[in-house]
């Protein structure tokens, strides 16, 4: 019993907490645990200087349309 205490990770708990709200969302695919461990394992990703550029004139973009379409202007 305590080895299977031990094996816990509080990754789990937040894969679960992930679970619970995607359910409140009709999102029913994260009710399989093995899907979130992999969408969510860590990875090393690795972008170039040009691509890092793109990204960020991305995020500026998206930024700019929450911006103009906010109702409490």
């Amino acid at each position: 019993m305590i080895s299977a205490y031990k094996e816990f990770k509080q990754e789990d708990l937040e894969l679960y907490n992930i679970s619970l709200n995607a359910k409140k969302f009709s999102v029913d695919f994260t009710s399989n645990m093995r899907i979130l461990e992999i969408l969510f394992a860590p990875r090393e990703i690795i972008i170039d200087e040009s691509n890092l550029e793109k990204i960020a004139e991305i995020f500026t973009a998206l930024e700019e349309i929450r911006d103009n379409s906010q109702l409490s202007k």
